[in-house]
């Protein structure tokens, strides 16, 4: 046995015996062992996995006849717990369906021995093979597979769908290469109908994906491209253009555009101006000052602006006059130390799209250095060289990744910068930590306990801004988003990090400095929640844009069928009136109602409603509100009028209708639901309405889903179309 293996692959697998020899031969040139599950196999898997000698451990779960009880989570743990009897340096999650090409796995054992870093989750490019394996779709889905083996490593506890890789490592860290993995579960409609009844079975409801029924769209032949083996030049990182990070291929770092933020304090301003000019890089530097009151300054260029501007508005002029290929942003309380921009230019040549530098104090006051880290704690003076989780206020970037994700926000009073940084983060850029890029913070003398509460509720209003931006469309702030609730972890941690100034340096026991920052956060992120602004309710509870399949019963019977678009922004609601009767594909005996489960009386799911009707129309759609109706209730033309639901009675019809036991069954949680209805009754001034003109036991074809693509997505109001002018004119039935 290999002591202290380079590479480990983990390997769960069920009824696999089919796609193991090829497994093994593609593993076996890159990887030093396997620790293998057999997942309640009804075929040969365990004993294809016990007789391989590349296999040093195998686990078992007691036979199954079906998927029902699959948890991927517990097998991948049990896997991370046994191998560290092997104590790897990496390991590799890949699974029986999936192979690594011979030159990609080479190059992929030559990095891990080389250039790797621990404390990473490296991203693979996954393609669907199609065919005879030779062939496959350029569209890469990254997969993060390959991590350092460290002990006391656990995966996430989602059930399904999540990425193998240890909680522990930060998200920062996560970084696409440009190895490549061959997926062959869907090289054939047989293997693709295999797998999606598989997560039919295992997630019938939609709880951990939202869409399988990507699994039977089968790519027309002209979309295939043919295999090709690996370039011997191909850089192990990808570069920007194609990830969040790389080498310098293709990336120019010609020259850097430093923006001085000028204040009121002209010597201030003077001095960070001057620390500017006087940096030394290995490309040309361009210093822009952005202010109100320009003054002669060798070297530098002015930007006049209205004295009224807020620091975001004038990132943004810096932003607009800016001709570098990178951009910093230096507040007129830094003062940028001698070869901090050579520094930060050297790691984004590395290939880092942001760098973050290291901010120290110049008031050695120990209530100054309070307000000193509240204000950049993400720029500690001692920190180490690194990933970083987000880029924090002094920061370094790539002037092309501002143009596509900018501008700052120009409403806030401070903090500007953490909406678009936020924004960064959840489209997972990487911030590499560079201590050698370094300021010093010349910071005001002002009293602790109040510069602590202006400095967290600034911190608090910003951060409400961007989730309440980042919700906008999708809703329902306060229904348990995995992020948010990270938010509300994390908010206060700035003042929980700085408790160790109240016994090492401030020689005190009043807890009022941190307390006053953690009051202070929470105030301006409660402000900026519940600022009354149109849709706010709904933001918050429900769903300001709605799309969802709509349903009604009366005697437990359905006699309508609709997709419903809400737009409460736009005031519009428009709706698809679908037959029951209408296939959900050529050559199929099942109806909408049967797929839906309407006929059967079994009920829909998010699952089916993909099935049914996201499929046919090609609509992204897997909401469902199913609604039960008896004579006293809305019909489905007073469902959708807003002369009826505005009326004076309307709100008291909606909540009965949503509020009586049993009648309403929705993806949705009620409350949502309600929100939603009741920001409608304000908010819908037009609706209008298009029926599908399909004779009994037709199918939808492309023209018919594209009109109704259109449609739904259109931005101008429509109107209600009589019935002499419903879609029967646009002859693509």
């Amino acid at each position: 046995m290999i002591e202290s293996p380079l590479l480990v692959c983990m390997l769960p697998a069920r009824n696999a015996a089919h796609d193991l020899p090829g497994w093994f031969a593609s593993v076996e040139r890159f990887c030093d062992a396997v620790v293998a599950l057999d997942d309640g196999s009804t075929d040969e898997t365990a004993e294809l996995l016990a007789a391989h000698p590349l296999v040093k451990r195998l686990l078992r779960n007691p036979r199954r006849e079906s998927y029902a009880g699959w948890n991927d989570a517990a097998n991948r743990n049990r896997l991370l717990d046994v191998v560290a009897e092997l104590n790897p340096t990496w390991l590799l999650s890949l699974d029986a369906d999936e192979r690594i090409d011979e030159e990609d796995g080479r190059a992929l054992r030559e990095f891990l021995q080389t250039d790797a870093l621990p404390g990473v989750a490296y991203g693979f490019g996954s393609y669907a093979m199609q065919g005879d394996g030779s062939w496959y779709i350029d569209v890469p889905v990254w997969m993060y597979r390959v991590f350092a083996f460290e002990p006391g490593q656990h995966f996430p506890n989602r059930k399904l769908h999540f990425a193998p890789i240890p909680e522990s490592i930060n998200r920062g860290a996560y970084i696409t290469t440009s190895f490549r993995i061959q997926h062959l579960a869907l090289e054939s409609i047989d293997r693709r109908r295999a797998r999606f009844e598989k997560y039919r079975e295992v997630d019938p409801h939609n709880q951990f994906w939202p869409d399988y029924t990507d699994i039977l769209r089968v790519p027309d032949r002209d979309q295939w491209k043919q295999w090709t083996p690996r370039s011997p030049n191909a850089p192990a990182l990808l570069g920007l253009e194609s990830s969040l990070v790389g080498p310098t291929d293709g990336i120019t770092d010609r020259s850097i555009t430093i923006v001085v933020l000028a204040g009121s304090d002209d010597a201030a301003t003077r001095r960070a101006i001057e620390s500017a000019t006087s940096q030394s890089a290995p490309v040309p530097v361009q210093v822009l000052a952005v202010g109100a009151a320009p003054f002669e300054i060798e070297g530098a260029e002015w930007v006049t602006v209205p004295a009224r501007f807020r620091n975001g508005q004038k990132r943004n002029a810096g932003l607009d006059a800016a001709i570098g290929d990178l951009i910093l942003f230096l507040p007129c309380d830094l003062e940028l130390l001698p070869g901090a921009v050579e520094a930060a230019v050297e790691t984004h040549q590395r290939g880092f799209a942001i760098v973050a530098g290291a901010v120290e104090s110049a008031d050695q006051d120990a209530r100054a250095r309070v307000l000193h880290e509240a204000t950049y704690g993400e720029h500690r003076a001692d920190g180490t060289e690194g990933f970083a989780e987000s880029p924090g206020r002094f920061s370094s970037y790539r002037t092309s990744l501002l143009y596509e994700y900018g501008p700052f926000a120009t409403d806030l009073d401070d903090n500007e910068e953490i909406p678009l940084n936020r924004t960064l983060e959840s489209e997972r850029f990487v911030t590499y930590r560079q201590p050698a890029f370094r300021a010093r913070r010349h910071g005001p003398h002002t009293p602790a306990r109040a510069a602590l509460a202006r400095t967290g509720w600034h911190r608090g209003v910003a951060i409400g801004r961007y989730y309440t931006e980042a919700f906008r469309s999708r809703g329902e702030l306060f229904d348990g988003d995995s992020s948010f609730k990270q938010l509300l972890k994390r908010l206060n941690s700035t003042a929980g990090e700085l408790r160790c100034y109240r016994q090492d340096d401030l020689e005190t026991r009043e807890p009022s400095p941190p307390l006053s920052l953690e009051v202070g956060s929470w105030l301006g992120f409660l402000r900026e929640i519940a600022k009354p602004e149109f849709g706010k309710t709904a933001l918050l509870w429900g769903r300001p844009v709605l799309l969802a399949v709509v349903t009604l019963r009366r005697c437990g019977e359905a006699n309508a069928l609709a997709v419903v678009k809400l737009d409460c922004y736009r005031g519009t609601v428009r709706v698809v009136l679908l037959p029951l009767n209408l296939r959900t594909g050529a050559g199929s005996d099942r109806t909408v109602a049967t797929e839906l489960g309407l006929a059967s009386g079994a009920g829909m799911s998010r699952f089916n409603v993909r099935a049914a009707i996201g499929l046919p129309l090609k609509l992204d759609v897997e909401e469902f509100v199913d609604i039960e109706l008896d004579s006293a209730e809305l019909s489905i033309a007073e469902l959708t009028s807003p002369r009826q639901l505005a009326g004076p009675l309307g709100g008291i019809r909606v909540l009965a209708a949503l509020g009586r036991p049993g009648a309403v069954r929705s993806s949705i949680e009620r409350r949502a639901l309600v929100a939603t209805a009741m920001l409608a009754r304000n908010a819908i001034r037009e609706r209008s309405i298009i029926e599908v003109p399909l004779d009994a036991g037709s199918t939808v074809d492309d023209e018919a889903a594209t009109i109704v693509r259109q449609f739904l997505e259109e931005d101008r109001p429509g109107r209600i179309l009589g019935e002499r002018d419903r879609l029967k004119r646009a002859r693509w039935a």
